[in-house]
């Protein structure tokens, strides 16, 4: 017989661009103003970041793509239960970032340093401009919600590099427990990178690792796995005829700083997709896990509504029998903590984006069933 359980995935708050809207709705106190409460998300925003402060009190969202096509150095905050839009660190005309930034990476530190403290946000790479024109940066910022202050400057990336990962190691067992992975990416000539590189909260600096992944790769996705490892899925790379999306996969081993790569390959090549670890709770049974790859779509514009499972325990991609309703991409999917309903088929509920065309904060609600056998 066939042990399953239902999972469900709930999706983040997503800001949306296009037609106006107001980012406030929350009950306000008498007295002055506060200076760094907004009436209205600043501008409409694409290819920015968002991460979720540690208490999850507020979603940080810093950079992207303005209106005019220009990166933007505005960092602010949406309160989950608020619904009001503050500026951090002071007034809104100024600017919060090192420099403009879109196709950058934000990732909280669950851990921390001097540096980079515990619920920080490290902010690296991307597309900036300058007087002269565009270039991938290699500078980083750090911003801790805790303070509303950018902590003091940081070191460079060795490359510059944007449509990159930045991952947390959280394998104890490793020597750079605590530090950040920072994996592929492109550079200012437009190269496809291999390379990566490390993140010390402690010190602040990036140190150069000699492994190489076995695929170079961009808007690819980094999926942290229970053993410690970090699946790294799908995304651009240098084929025959120019760039192609990919449908391979590694796991970088932050014990031994390899790249080792997964049996097998997707069901299709995918950029712009999701991988979501799905944990069955079960700490010592970890032969249920799975991490779920959704939607994407390839170098030709392309969009899929197939997925795939990585099974971790086998190492190896599993296709999903059924297919999303519609074909999605640069869609979000998180999965619910708590929610682990035992039944008599292996069952994972997903929670996918649905777009309304306005600058607008939403959550979304339509569900999906996917079916994954366990033989």
């Amino acid at each position: 017989m066939k042990n399953v359980y239902t999972y469900l995935s709930l999706l983040s708050l997503v800001m949306m661009t296009a037609c106006g809207g107001s980012g406030g709705g929350g009950s306000h106190s008498s007295g002055p103003a506060d200076p760094r409460l907004l009436t209205s998300i600043p501008e409409g925003h694409h290819s920015h970041t968002t991460a979720v402060t540690e208490d999850g009190q507020k979603v940080v969202v810093a950079g992207g793509y303005e209106a005019g096509l220009s990166p933007s150095q505005n960092v602010f905050t949406y309160g989950t239960y608020t619904r009001d839009t503050y500026d951090v660190a002071g007034s809104p005309v100024k600017a919060d970032l090192f420099e403009p930034r879109a196709l950058h990476t934000q990732t909280r530190a669950t851990l921390g340093g001097s540096k980079a403290p515990r619920g920080s946000m490290l902010i690296v790479g991307g597309q900036s401009e300058d007087l002269l024109g565009p270039y991938v940066s290699n500078t980083a910022d750090v911003y801790d919600p805790n303070s509303d202050r950018f902590v003091s400057a940081i070191g460079n990336l060795r490359i510059p590099r944007k449509n990159h990962t930045v991952t947390e190691i959280t394998d104890p067992a490793s020597f750079y427990y605590g530090q950040f992975v920072i994996i592929g990416g492109q550079d200012n000539s437009g190269n496809i990178l291999n390379t990566a590189e490390i993140f010390d909260p402690m010190t602040g600096g990036f140190t150069y690792i000699s492994a190489r992944l076995n695929t170079p790769r961009e808007e690819h996705t980094a999926t942290a796995l229970k053993s410690g490892g970090i699946l790294i899925v799908g995304g651009n790379t240098r084929g025959f005829f120019g760039v192609e999306s990919t449908d391979t996969g590694e796991v970088f081993d932050s014990v031994n700083l390899s790249f080792v790569p997964v049996l097998g390959r997707m069901s299709n090549a995918r950029r712009y997709h999701t991988a979501t670890y799905i944990d069955n709770k079960t700490p010592t049974n970890t032969a249920d896990d799975a991490v779920l790859i959704t939607g994407g779509l390839d170098e030709k514009g392309f969009t899929y509504s197939s997925a795939d499972f990585y099974d971790p325990f086998m190492g190896r991609f599993v296709p999903v029998g059924s297919h999303l309703p519609k074909a999605v991409f640069r869609h979000a999917q998180n999965r619910w903590l708590f929610l682990i309903i035992p039944t008599r088929e292996m069952r994972l509920m997903v929670i996918l984006l649905e777009p309304q065309i306005c600058l607008e904060l939403e959550l979304y609600t339509q569900q999906i069933i996917l079916d994954k056998e366990l033989s």
